[in-house]
């Protein structure tokens, strides 16, 4: 069963204009100018008291069309951040070994990535429109993506993280990598939590590996004759014999 009407109407904030345009919305506001094309949907976008506020109908709409209201709603939303605030992404490059070396061109649009996992191939990512990077300079080797379309911001981003995926290599001993720490809407950030958040998590890695090989010498010094040891930390059954271990293969689980 259709449902005759469904609308939803949010609010405009003063500082932000809003014009509807045969399903074309262009939202202005003191950061600058976005415009999205809704002419995919079948909805009905109209301005009401004075430009306060946008009402979005679908008539005889399915549930896939009702669903469609909240979602146009949600972009108008981003527009208006976007247009006020801004968006921010914060990105960090990772390594074990080989530090890898970035360089800012084209005037903050663009980023060259060398040194990635010792390879001398020159990466370079170019942002797509309206999209600036920079280096930190409060944290080391952090970048920062700074930008008005939210999709437009974490596309850029992606490209970077997409540069740095490492092929054909056990991601669990080759840590090199550029990850993403986060995003956020205007100035104020948390990008610390983050950054301890990624260290934690490196900090249990390396003492699971080492408590796995503290219980390995520990069998092997007390039970040296066992066919075979069931260790309760990993769940499985780890073969032993006369040899000595090779503990070097299990550094890197």
């Amino acid at each position: 069963m259709k449902t005759i009407l469904a609308s939803e109407t949010m609010d405009i904030p003063e500082e932000v204009t809003v014009q509807v345009a045969a399903k074309v919305v262009t939202v202005e506001g003191p950061r600058g100018k976005l415009t999205r094309n809704f002419k995919h949907l079948n909805l009905d976008f109209q301005l009401l008291e004075g430009g306060r506020k946008l009402q979005v109908d679908a008539w005889f709409g399915t549930r896939r069309t009702m669903a469609a209201i909240r979602t146009a709603i949600s972009h108008v939303q981003n527009l208006i951040t976007g247009v006020t605030k801004g968006y921010r992404y914060r990105m960090r490059f990772v390594y074990a070994h080989f530090p890898i070396n970035a360089s800012i061109t084209n005037s903050n649009t663009a980023i060259e990535i060398r040194n990635f996992l010792g390879e001398k191939k020159v990466r370079k990512v170019d942002m797509l429109d309206g999209v600036t990077i920079l280096r930190s300079e409060k944290v080391k080797d952090e970048l920062i993506l700074d930008g008005n379309d939210v999709e437009l911001v974490s596309r850029s981003a992606a490209l970077i993280n997409q540069k740095c995926h490492v092929k054909k290599k056990d991601i669990r001993k080759f840590l090199d990598a550029s990850l993403l720490l986060g995003f956020l809407a205007g100035e104020s950030h948390c990008s610390w939590l983050a950054s301890i958040a990624l260290l934690l998590a490196r900090v249990v890695r390396i003492w699971d590996r080492w408590r796995l090989v503290g219980e390995l010498l520990l069998a092997s010094a007390w039970r040296p004759r066992m066919e075979t040891l069931d260790l309760i930390s990993t769940n499985a059954l780890v073969s032993c014999s006369k040899q000595p271990l090779r503990l070097h293969s299990l550094l890197f689980m």
